[in-house]
């Protein structure tokens, strides 16, 4: 019998562009995680949220995301605000003493990532 490769396409919709800061991390957090170069409507929506973000970057937030050992909503989030600017920290809950910090900007009343600090402590 022979052993055929199988090719799987994930289909995803993003769904609605985020309107809180955090919200904005935490879909482009999610979406980093799982989406592949062959998910056009997640990497268009990524790029939305990050206009700057490198490839590079794209599979850090991944690898942080997966060594975090927790699900997004188990985080604890510190939002600041100070009109069109925003920082939002996350840290893990419990024993997860992952953290990341997002410098985001409100532009044409959609909050896009700046920067992005990733630590994980695992």
């Amino acid at each position: 019998m022979r052993n055929w490769p199988i090719a799987v396409t994930v289909f995803m919709k993003p769904g609605d562009y985020p309107e809180k800061e955090h919200e904005a991390v935490i879909q482009f957090m999610k979406l980093a995680a799982i989406t592949d170069e062959t998910a056009s409507e997640a990497n268009q929506r990524l790029s939305e949220l990050c206009p700057s973000c490198t490839p590079l970057q794209l599979r850090s937030a991944a690898k942080w995301v997966y060594a975090s050992q927790s699900l997004l909503d188990d985080w604890d989030f510190d939002v600041q605000t100070r009109g069109n600017e925003a920082t939002v920290h996350i840290t893990g809950s419990g024993d997860n003493e992952s953290a990341a910090t997002f410098a985001l900007m409100k532009k044409k009343g959609r909050w896009t990532i700046l920067t992005m600090k990733l630590t994980d402590k695992n």
